[in-house]
């Protein structure tokens, strides 16, 4: 509602004078992406809020105690405490977005090709169940890689002392 041509986002935009006809995010890249972003940003809020609240305040309160600004104790305290939940929330955002298939082909409008809308097609419309199957292997391998990378490089710095767990 709010993105479509004759929704509050457009006709704000024109009576800015901002566009000159309506824009919407059926069938490109930008509504894809707003669309993914809107469907996990929830998890990822609610995975960060609670990792953020198992801070002691104390933490804070002797930060502030001894002079640090607010910017300060968030780069200097919040942050490193709160790094490994950040690394969490960013993978978990990652997997669900790797294997998000309807936000895709239909905020897409079968224009634009993720992976799974590739796998889709491959398989229900062209029955080709080898290539479906080795983009299946390849978005699997894929994302497992990641995963398994973050991981690696999230022991790094905890072994770096960079990040307390």
């Amino acid at each position: 509602m709010i993105f479509s041509a004759d929704g509050g986002l457009n006709k704000l935009m024109m009576a800015l004078g901002l566009l000159d006809r309506p824009y919407t995010i059926i069938g490109n890249q930008t509504g894809v992406v707003i669309g993914l972003m809107q469907f996990t940003m929830g998890f990822g809020v609610l995975l960060l809020y609670s990792v953020v609240r198992t801070i002691p305040v104390s933490l804070e309160e002797a930060a502030t105690v001894h002079g640090a600004s607010r910017i300060r104790v968030f780069w200097r305290v919040i942050l490193p405490l709160s790094l490994p939940g950040v690394i969490v929330g960013a993978l978990m955002i990652f997997n669900m977005c790797m294997g998000a298939f309807t936000s895709a082909a239909l905020l897409g409008g079968g224009r634009v090709f993720t992976l799974p809308v590739l796998i889709q097609r491959a398989v229900i419309i062209e029955t080709k169940y080898g290539m479906g199957a080795a983009l299946a292997a390849v978005l699997l391998v894929s994302v497992i890689l990641i995963n398994l990378i973050s991981v690696f490089l999230l022991k790094r710095l905890r072994a770096a002392r960079l990040v307390i767990a």
